[in-house]
């Protein structure tokens, strides 16, 4: 019954405006964007996506190693030595973190605070050291 009540139209064209352009299909999809029924999910998604890793402990022989090289930062620090430092940076958001590498001029070893200080001031916590290295060890 309805089909026959509109059997006409069928092979009508379809009205064009003669004073407004055609909307894109991009700009028409995104005037409802608002009423999104998942807002934020996008997000969500892509955090829980987000690997990390777990924080590796340093051997004894590793830890001695770096207390080592932080003695001979100790004594050399007026020097603004110029070292490569593997650390571990704790994520925000979930547990772990990543390991980072950072390459700066070390101008102080804070000892209250247990970081060291760089040119740039960015500290790092002393703990959170993996690997030092620089030329300044080289002669030790």
């Amino acid at each position: 019954m309805r089909r026959e009540k509109y059997e006409a139209m069928y092979d009508m064209e379809a009205h064009e405006s003669l004073t407004h352009k055609k909307m894109p299909m991009a700009d028409r999809a995104a005037q409802f964007s608002p009423f999104a029924a998942l807002v934020g999910y996008d997000e969500v998604l892509s955090e829980t996506i987000r690997q990390t890793e777990e924080r590796r402990l340093a051997t004894s022989d590793k830890a001695e190693e770096i207390e080592r090289k932080l003695l001979v930062l100790e004594k050399e620090v007026k020097s603004s030595p110029l070292i490569k430092v593997t650390y571990f940076a704790r994520d925000e958001k979930k547990e772990g973190g990543h390991y980072l590498v950072f390459e700066g001029n070390l101008i102080k070893i804070d000892p209250y605070m247990k970081t060291l200080v760089f040119s740039s001031s960015f500290r790092l916590p002393i703990s959170d050291i993996l690997e030092l290295e620089g030329d300044i060890f080289l002669q030790y």
